[in-house]
């Protein structure tokens, strides 16, 4: 009798562990089922790994081109390109298109003013995604020469020392200095004219002239050219 029981009690502890057996061999399989996408796996596909987006994206910029910035001054544009003197004194061309963007217009675009341009190089070319003009600062200069011609309120040209004669145009306000010496601004006369130089604009202004007593030695010059500013519209 109980040698029998205790065979009873061994056939139902085998049969305990393998029930337990299969239940976690069943539970590990589903478990790494559950990690993959139904979809994907329903379909036969692979699950996309993440970096697989990164590298689209990276394709899609490689195929844009590489980002350049210039920065130089404008030595020549027209509507389909512009010729910049970079501050290193290489020129480089840069393609201007429908997708450029330039603030103040194509017209904008003058030479010998300073520039920045974002662009993009693919394949040697670069292509301009946007260009601005960079104000300068101005700087007042004096120039000191023999008065040629004289217009009251209007302009005034003088011959100065490189043998070049330079018209400037007089500003509203422009004041002639000394006081006294108003009546001795007349040809002949030798000045020191005072102008803020700009180089957003090609005009010469005259903010103030003075007048000198007496022109000094070796300045009676004839001028070998004249240079003459129109007012911009």
């Amino acid at each position: 009798m109980k040698k029998t029981l205790l065979i009873f009690s061994l056939i139902l502890v085998i049969s305990l562990f393998m029930v337990a057996t299969t239940q976690v061999s069943g539970s590990t399989s589903t478990a790494s089922d559950d990690s993959r996408s139904g979809d994907e796996w329903s379909a036969g596909k692979p699950t996309k790994k993440p970096n697989d987006h990164a590298a689209d994206a990276s394709g899609k910029d490689k195929d844009k081109g590489k980002p350049v910035n210039i920065k130089g001054i404008i030595a020549s544009s027209d509507a389909a390109s512009l010729v910049v003197n970079q501050d290193n004194g290489s020129p480089v061309t840069v393609l201007i298109t429908a997708d450029t963007r330039i603030k103040g217009g194509i017209a904008s675009l003058l030479p010998g003013l300073q520039v920045g341009v974002q662009a993009t190089e693919k394949d040697g070319v670069l292509t301009a995604r946007s260009i601005h003009v960079i104000p300068g600062k101005p700087a007042k200069t004096h120039n000191g020469g023999v008065v040629t011609d004289y217009q009251p309120g209007v302009s005034i040209t003088i011959a100065c020392k490189d043998g070049l004669s330079y018209t400037f145009l007089l500003a509203a306000d422009a004041k002639i200095l000394p006081e006294e010496r108003v009546n001795l601004l007349i040809v002949g006369a030798y000045v020191t004219v005072i102008s803020p130089r700009d180089v957003t604009t090609t005009d010469l202004i005259a903010t103030g002239i003075v007048v000198h007593p007496a022109v000094p030695p070796g300045q009676h010059i004839t001028p070998q050219a004249t240079i003459e500013i129109t007012p911009q519209s």
